[in-house]
């Protein structure tokens, strides 16, 4: 689900520095209208996503087993969290989707030329952001 985010987010771009805050600001900037808590959300996905591809995963792992003589009792993952994660994603990709048509019709966002820059942009401009917000709600209503 992260590498999921990290194509939509860091797409065509060849800057690799801060990865994680770019996701999560990003995100915020085209989700939190509807998801006020997606910025930290996307923060702990990156980490676990990092934590696995670096290997301090298979750490915890090993640290949360509970050991008995015959088997190894292995730690459940929050299937509640997976889930909520997933309808993220759901969303996140329908709206950036619904965005992106939005901007190919020319009517908004003039002088961006995709996604990636109109929600970089509206990270700090207010108004760009309320705009964005205006659109993703469109389609949110729909989900």
């Amino acid at each position: 689900m992260a590498t999921l985010l990290e194509a939509l987010f860091t797409a065509g771009t060849d800057d690799n520095s801060e990865v994680g805050y770019k996701l999560r600001k990003r995100a915020a900037a085209l989700m939190s209208s509807r998801f006020p808590e997606i910025e930290q959300q996307v923060k702990s996905l990156y980490k676990e996503r990092s934590d696995f591809v670096h290997g301090s995963f298979f750490q915890t792992i090993a640290r949360r087993t509970k050991k008995s003589n015959l088997f190894a009792e292995l730690p459940f993952p929050s299937f509640a969290a997976l889930y909520q994660q997933k309808e993220y994603i759901r969303h996140t990709l329908a709206t950036y989707l619904y965005l992106n048509k939005v901007r190919k019709s020319g009517a908004h966002f003039g002088g961006l030329a995709n996604v990636l820059e109109i929600l970089e942009a509206s990270i700090i401009d207010i108004g760009l952001r309320a705009e964005v917000a205006k659109h993703a709600d469109k389609v949110l209503s729909l989900m």
